[in-house]
């Protein structure tokens, strides 16, 4: 079971990643990961913590491009730019050294050279640069990688439907919350890329440069869930996704999904619904999952029903 939380439950919270990260509360990725995966996966990787998602450089990368979305993120706060050509004259001595000691046929560093990924002095030319440097929770990138994430901000200001709304009103930053259910005591969280009054705003980066495009794509993998999470705990009325190309040149898109369509069955939602094999509306799938979710917690029970039971397949339906 969930043990006591140390902050104020119910209040926005100023807390950095790894203080929010630790407090033991069901997140809307969890919520998700039950109602899509089922309480076995769930209880595995998010209660005994016996199986983990291993954290791809992809994942690295995605949140460090959400922290430097922030509005004056400083990016020495962020990234860790290795470098891209040899200026240390002792490192590029030293491997030199080695290279001839071990008569090796590869090419020599020289001062200046560009370094790239293909040879193997210039893969240890970037380790021995980098050793010893306090890289604390920054992501090492290179620098044509940063110049990517620049371009992205960029492309969010040059959006006037963007920047209309990051300059409507003061924002909270990576907002964080903690609520409590009142019958079960289980506590919920989630954090917002961008928390303003009437509005709660999530970055995204996105292979689609086409609204449509992405707007098909999210009608499966979850985005509604997230967003009417968010909403429920939060507090607010609007959800908005800030897309952002992930390939250059970049290119953002708003797209903004309001509570009250995700009470009924409209036509996007309604697929979403279908998809999950449920002909209900995403407000009510939702609340039965955190049912389910809350139950399983409360009885320290966390295998499917037909566990327990042999299946008839003709009892199935299709």
């Amino acid at each position: 079971m969930q043990g006591k939380c140390r902050y104020a439950v119910g209040e926005v919270l100023d807390l950095p990643d790894a203080d929010y990260r630790a407090i033991d509360a069901i997140s809307q990725s969890g919520v998700r990961m039950f109602a899509t995966e089922g309480p076995w996966v769930y209880y595995c990787r998010q209660v005994a913590r016996t199986h983990h998602t291993p954290v791809t450089r992809a994942m690295e990368l995605g949140r460090a491009g959400h922290r430097f979305l922030e509005v004056g993120c400083d990016v020495d706060q962020v990234f860790l730019v290795e470098p891209d050509v040899v200026d240390d004259a002792d490192l590029c001595e030293k491997i030199n050294s080695e290279l001839e000691s071990k008569k090796s046929a590869a090419a020599r560093l020289e001062m200046g050279m560009t370094l790239n990924n293909r040879s193997k002095a210039h893969k240890q030319y970037r380790e021995l640069a980098m050793a010893g440097v306090d890289v604390g929770d920054r992501v090492i990138v290179p620098s044509d990688k940063l110049a990517q994430f620049r371009e992205s901000v960029q492309s969010l200001k040059d959006n006037e439907t963007c920047r209309s709304i990051l300059l409507s009103g003061p924002a909270q930053c990576e907002a964080s919350i903690v609520r409590e259910d009142a019958e079960s005591g289980v506590l919920f969280k989630c954090r917002a890329d961008a928390l303003f009054a009437d509005r709660i705003v999530d970055y995204k980066f996105t292979k689609h440069r086409n609204p449509s495009r992405w707007k098909k794509e999210a009608r499966f993998d979850g985005s509604y869930f997230q967003a009417l999470y968010y909403m429920q705990l939060f507090k607010r009325d609007k959800f908005t996704w800030m897309l952002i190309s992930n390939q250059s040149p970049h290119e953002s898109f708003a797209v903004t999904v309001r509570r009250e369509s995700l009470q009924s069955d409209t036509s996007a939602t309604a697929q979403f619904c279908e998809h999950l094999g449920r002909k209900r509306s995403i407000a009510e799938i939702a609340r039965d999952t955190v049912e389910s979710l809350v139950d399983c917690y409360l009885n320290d029970e966390w295998h499917h029903e037909q566990w327990y039971g042999e299946s008839d397949l003709e009892d199935e339906n299709w």
